[in-house]
Formats: structure tokens, sequence, C-alpha cells
């Protein structure tokens, strides 16, 4: 609500970060901080939005920098991308030959917890805890610049969707491309 008491209504936007040498590699990044996007472009601000929110790692904040017009922006390490533990920095493929059972159909199984790495509850709590901040912060329209499988729990828990494996293969935002998402 605004200063009047008017309900405001409050859109959010997300963007994945620009593709980096190891998103084309097969290399899996998981938390890596400082791996570096491998080429950005001008992002026109298409949409009107207040605030952005945003990994630390690297390749979000160079990914923003490319944002035309951008307003403030605030980094929070609650949207970084889910730890994969010990599969941070390896070939997917080696890690699927690796770990077989923490993969299915070649990409890594949302409910399985990495070696090392964050459980789903613990993903889902972390990407719920952020969520309950943003909507409770009251900034208008928000763009939320992250990484794939953090966007993707985002949207499940903005939308209190149950989540299910499918679902959860079927969704998949674009590099460096703002979504309109409500």
């Amino acid at each position: 609500y605004d200063k009047k008491g008017e309900k405001v209504t409050k859109h959010i936007f997300f963007l994945r970060h620009f593709e980096t040498k190891n998103n084309v590699n097969g290399i899996l990044n998981g938390q890596s901080l400082e791996e570096p996007i491998s080429a950005g472009h001008c992002i026109e601000k298409c949409f009107p939005f207040d605030i952005i929110y945003c990994s630390t790692a690297l390749r979000c904040r160079q990914t923003v920098e490319w944002i035309e017009g951008h307003n403030k922006i605030f980094f929070s390490e609650q949207l970084l991308e889910r730890n994969l533990g010990l599969l941070e920095g390896h070939s997917r493929i080696e890690m699927q030959k690796q770990y077989p059972e923490l993969f299915d159909k070649n990409r890594l199984n949302v409910f399985a917890t990495p070696p090392e790495g964050e459980s789903y509850n613990e993903f889902h709590g972390r990407a719920s805890k952020f969520w309950n901040w943003c909507n409770n912060a009251n900034e208008g329209n928000v763009m939320i610049c992250s990484h794939n499988q953090m966007l993707k729990m985002l949207y499940f828990v903005m939308f209190d969707k149950t989540l299910t494996r499918q679902e959860w293969e079927q969704l998949c935002f674009p590099h460096g491309k703002i979504i309109k998402i409500m």
C-alpha cells in the first residue's frame, strides 16, 4: 500500500546473468563467485523497475552493469546459485559419471543433495527467506538478477506452487533477457 493507503501493484522481473565460459563448456558453476561473463550486450530497460536485487556473484554483477538506466542495486548473497559442493567447477558429464544418483536425464535432480552442497530444503528455505523479505520491502517494481536454479526456485516460492521434477525441468530462464514474472 502507498502512503494514501491505496493498494500498489508490484511487478517482478527476472534476469538471468549472461553466459559464462563454464556455461558454454558444460562446467557446473554453482556458487563460484568470480566466474566472469563471456560477453555482454546492452540490455534495454523495456520494463519500469525501481530497484535491482542482484546476486553477489561476479557474473551477475557484470550483467547488471549492462542495463541501460538502471536504478539502485542491492546485492544479496541470498540470491547466489545453489551450492553444488564438490560438483562446482567440474564437468557436468564427469559428475554424472561419478554421481549418477544425483542426475536425471543429464540434469541435476533438484531434490538430490550434492556432496558437501546445499540440500533441497536449505535451498528452498533460502529462496523463501529472500522472497519474504523482498515481498515485504515494498520497493515498487523489482528486477532480480540471479542464476537459473535460484530464479526457478524463486518462481515456485513466489507462486506457492508445488515443485515437481517435471515442472522444474521444463522451466528455464534465458541468459541476459529480462522476463516479467508478475
